[in-house]
């Protein structure tokens, strides 16, 4: 776990040790506060962010990770740890939740990636027409992108579409002109009118009107639960006054796929997650569910799950995480499934409830007048 290179700093007396040292997430140089009562440490990273790791998983990191399934997963555990940070918390990551804390990033869709690249600048920006400062090694975990060259293409799409000013010159002889040694390049931007108005109002993919109405719920499922689960659901809360994407009534004849999910991802409040053995056996709905997942970083419940025919264990042997979560089941009746959905939706916001007034007698008199005189 240590390294002859270190350099170790202690307070006067018993204390933790503070040293400076590669992080083991992704190899820049951080701060490390060993915790000895509890076998790990602390980590301050610019590019990952405030986290704590055990130390059995940083021996595993600092041995080198040989697989390379896992390797390819080290950008996006960078991903979690400073989107956790950002949102002011401290996350613990061991052996037994890194993989899939990391695979939650790993699958983002890349609309929701340029939103969350956006709201990080909209949070770094004082004002409409603040000049923010871009690292782009340092930012990439922010938006799930696997290295600054990735990012460096969001970057120009938000540019594209008018959301952004990148680069704006930077003023002769200031530190954003040089570059250090071990880092990337600084660059400056400000977020233009319209960027600040997709912040404010949520995003609609396809490059359609950036004002887009907000759906109420995504119905996740597997196309095998669709007539038994999927649908009736759908159906019964599109009765009640809410806005549900539903492939069903969301996805017309040429088009993109793989967009619109993207899109219903990014537009809905909360995922409906019907959890079921076909779902498990499946790759595509779970990259959806990844989607949802990574929503959740900030501490915001996003994801509603539903069993259907399958049970506890079933769950827990896919997914403990999604175990531990309060669901709604299938075989509780529709109703029911409904009413637990309904309590946390809250009512449907396009059918606000109309006070009516009680009636004008003097309306009343002079329609039957008229009324008698035809």
């Amino acid at each position: 776990m240590h390294w002859e290179s270190d350099v170790t700093y202690s307070a006067s007396g018993p204390g933790p040790a503070i040293r400076s040292c590669p992080n083991p997430t992704c190899g820049w140089d951080a701060w490390e506060t060993e915790l000895y009562d509890r076998d790990a440490s602390e980590f301050d990273c610019p590019r990952c962010g405030r986290y704590r790791m055990s130390g059995m998983l940083i021996g595993v990191l600092r041995a080198g990770v040989h697989d390379p399934a896992d390797e390819r997963l080290l950008p996006y555990l960078s991903a979690y740890a400073k989107q956790a940070s950002a949102a002011g918390n401290v996350p613990v990551l061991d052996t037994s939740n890194w993989r899939d804390h990391a695979r939650a990033h790993a699958n983002t869709p890349v609309a929701m990636k340029l939103e969350k690249l956006l709201t990080a600048f909209r949070t770094r920006s004082s004002h409409l027409g603040a000049v923010i400062k871009i690292v782009p090694v340092d930012d990439a975990p922010l938006a799930d992108a696997a290295n600054s060259e990735e990012l460096l293409v969001f970057l120009g799409e938000l540019r594209r579409r008018g959301d952004i000013e990148w680069p704006l010159a930077a003023e002769p002889g200031s530190a954003n002109q040089q570059v250090e040694t071990t880092r990337e390049p600084v660059t400056r931007g400000r977020i233009t009118v319209q960027g600040w108005g997709r912040v404010e109002a949520p995003l609609h993919a396809g490059g359609e009107p950036y004002m887009a109405k907000q759906l109420d719920a995504f119905i996740c499922h597997a196309g095998e639960d669709k007539t038994a689960a999927a649908l009736p659901l759908a159906e019964r809360l599109r009765a009640m006054g809410y806005e549900v994407w539903y492939d069903n009534f969301m996805i017309k004849m040429g088009d993109s796929l793989r967009r619109k999910i993207d899109e219903g991802l990014v537009r809905s409040r909360f995922g409906v997650v019907i959890l079921s053995r076909a779902f498990f056996a499946k790759e595509w709905p779970q990259k959806e569910l990844d989607g949802l997942v990574a929503r959740e970083i900030a501490g915001v419940k996003v994801i509603l799950p539903v069993w259907h025919g399958i049970d506890a264990a079933g769950v827990v042997a896919k997914s403990p995480t999604l175990a531990d979560r309060v669901a709604a089941r299938m075989e509780e009746g529709l109703d029911e499934v409904v009413r637990k959905i309904v309590e946390v939706l809250g009512p449907p916001r396009g059918r606000a409830s109309r006070r009516r007034d009680p009636p004008d007698p003097r309306r009343s008199l002079r329609c039957a007048i008229e009324s008698g005189s035809k």
